[in-house]
Order: structure tokens, then C-alpha cells, then sequence
């Protein structure tokens, strides 16, 4: 039977215990149905991934012995993905696939034509949180709340736009063209497109690079994990070439 993995928000080390809180002391009591002397593992964004054993099981809590360390934490290479607030299930389908992808922040960006304005942060992060616990990644990202499109791309970048406008290179192609180690952030319109003066203004933004996701219109959710999914690719042949330098 496969340990499940539990992200916490305690620091992990040593030889000690910890005491889950009542939430997750219900899912693994009374979801998962482990028993004393059962083996989860824990993870916090911080320490890494460590062994823990079920010592004490009470009605609302669960104390947990900690074991070995089994994996170390490794540094997070920034991966940013903006999108507006869609609808609740294909907002909440994006956060579960860009957690999955390797996102370490998505920021919620308000457009002209966003018909959502608002978002459950709190409910988007437990997604998050679940999707990481079963994913096997040791952090969860970040879930900002809505923010103007204008103060999105005037902090941080370069940012791959994603153009539906059929006007913008193929994204593969605009990525071999890029330095190593360079863009690490993805923007994504609503469902509507981006009007013609945002157009105009990303197309303007020297730390903005236009790109095509191809020759049919994508649904904002498809978008997000199609230039998710070309990015990491990028990323990872990068690292690989990268590691057969050092080890050839």
C-alpha cells in the first residue's frame, strides 16, 4: 500500500512529533482509513520529504512520529502562469494541471473582457495543495489574488503572451530563440481574447514576447496547459543538455 503524502505546515526534522490539525487528522483517520503504526509521508515547501508513523489516533487529531528524511528539497526554478478567473470548473481544472506542470505561482490577472472578477484563493490553494500531495512535487504554489493586467507585466518577466490573434510566431519557435534560463512566465486571456488596446499594450511591453499556440482558437484552460506543457518541455531538454555537459 502506497504512504500518502500530507503537506504541512510545521517544520520537519529531527526526531520529533507533530500533532496534525483536525482536517487532516479527518482525511487520514477517516478518508484514507489508517490506523496506528501506519507510515505517511510529509512535506512542507521547506525541509523536504520525510517519513512519518501514526502513534496516537483521537477523535479530531493524530500525533505522528517523525522518521528518516527521504527526499531533500530542492531549489524551485520560478515558473509563473497569469490567467484570468474563469469559471469555477475550468479555473479550478487550470490550478490542478499548472500545479501537476511545475508552476510555483499563478497570479489571477483582471482583462477587459474577464467576466469573473472575483476568486475563492483559499479553495484555489487547497486544490493546489491536493494536486501537489499526488504529483510527488515538495512545494505547492503560489495563488495570488486578481490584479490589473497593467501592474502584472510591469513586475517581473519576460512573459510568453499568448496571442489568439493568429499575428504572433509559433511559441516553439520563439523559445529556441531565448537564452538559457530565460522566460519562466506564461499569460493567458479569457475566454474573450484580449481586446485591441491590451493587445496593443503587451505588443508595446518590451518585457512581453508575443507567441502562437496554433492555427485553432483555444479555450483559455486549453491555452494554459498547452504553453505550460511546450515550456516545460523546453525547460527539461535545457537541464538535460545542461547535466551532459557536467557529465559527459
Amino acid at each position: 500500500m502506497t504512504s500518502p503524502r500530507l503537506f504541512v505546515d510545521e517544520a520537519l526534522g529531527g526526531d520529533g512529533s507533530l500533532i496534525l490539525n483536525e482536517r487532516r487528522s479527518h482525511y487520514v483517520l477517516h478518508v484514507l482509513r489508517r490506523q496506528d503504526g501506519d507510515v505517511v509521508r510529509l512535506f512542507n515547501g521547506r525541509d523536504g520529504e520525510w517519513q512519518a508513523t501514526i502513534v496516537a489516533r483521537e477523535r479530531k487529531s493524530c500525533r505522528l512520529a517523525l522518521g528518516p528524511q527521504v527526499r531533500t528539497q530542492a531549489a524551485v526554478r520560478p515558473m509563473v502562469l497569469a490567467i484570468p478567473p474563469l469559471k469555477r470548473a475550468a479555473l479550478e481544472l487550470v490550478i490542478e494541471k499548472a500545479t501537476e506542470l511545475g508552476v510555483s505561482e499563478i497570479r489571477l490577472v483582471l482583462t477587459d473582457y474577464t467576466d469573473v472578477r472575483e476568486a475563492n484563493v483559499a479553495r484555489l490553494t487547497a486544490i493546489a495543495t491536493e494536486a501537489a500531495e499526488q504529483c510527488g512535487r515538495l512545494d505547492v504554489p503560489v495563488i495570488s489574488p486578481p490584479d490589473a493586467l497593467d501592474v502584472l507585466t510591469v513586475s517581473g518577466g519576460p512573459w510568453l503572451f499568448c496571442d489568439e490573434s493568429g499575428e504572433a510566431p509559433p511559441v516553439a519557435r520563439v523559445l529556441a530563440t531565448l537564452p538559457k534560463g530565460g522566460v519562466t512566465n506564461v499569460l493567458v486571456g479569457p475566454a474573450g481574447g484580449f481586446s485591441v488596446a491590451e493587445r496593443g499594450r503587451l505588443r508595446g511591453n518590451r518585457s512581453v514576447v508575443a507567441v502562437s499556440l496554433g492555427e485553432t482558437l483555444l479555450r483559455a484552460e486549453t491555452a494554459a496547459m498547452a504553453a505550460l506543457s511546450v515550456l516545460r518541455a523546453w525547460r527539461d531538454a535545457e537541464i538535460e543538455t545542461s547535466s551532459e555537459k557536467i557529465h559527459p
